[in-house]
């Protein structure tokens, strides 16, 4: 039964969240970044986030206590993933996804510590 158990181990609900995809346009998506690495860090999460090609805007809403609030406006659809992995690879720095809510256009990513 052990060997079933691995088997099973990837959580339905987090996966389906992460793949599938933040609409295009309107108002945005709200993005919360946690254990964000200092407000240098957050300049080039911004940055990175900017150069993205499905991309519109992100502008910097709030940051306080290493917590930053993002409105990302984007002009294709994007997964969560998708953005994770288009800061990671714009930073440098290791972030993963917290939370995805397409449907109530929320995100939230975390800055993984120790890089």
């Amino acid at each position: 039964s052990s060997v079933r158990v691995s088997a099973t181990r990837r959580p339905s609900s987090l996966d389906s969240r992460s793949t599938s995809s933040f609409a295009s346009g309107g108002e945005g998506i709200d993005v919360t970044i946690a254990a964000v690495p200092g407000f240098q860090g957050l300049m080039e999460l911004q940055r990175a986030l900017v150069r993205l090609p499905q991309v519109q805007s992100a502008a910097v809403r709030r940051y306080q206590d290493d917590e930053a609030a993002i409105q990302l406006v984007l002009n294709q659809p994007m997964t969560a993933s998708a953005i994770a992995e288009g800061v990671t690879a714009g930073t440098g720095k290791r972030i993963f996804v917290d939370e995805a809510r397409p449907d109530a256009l929320r995100l939230r990513l975390r800055f993984l510590n120790g890089d």
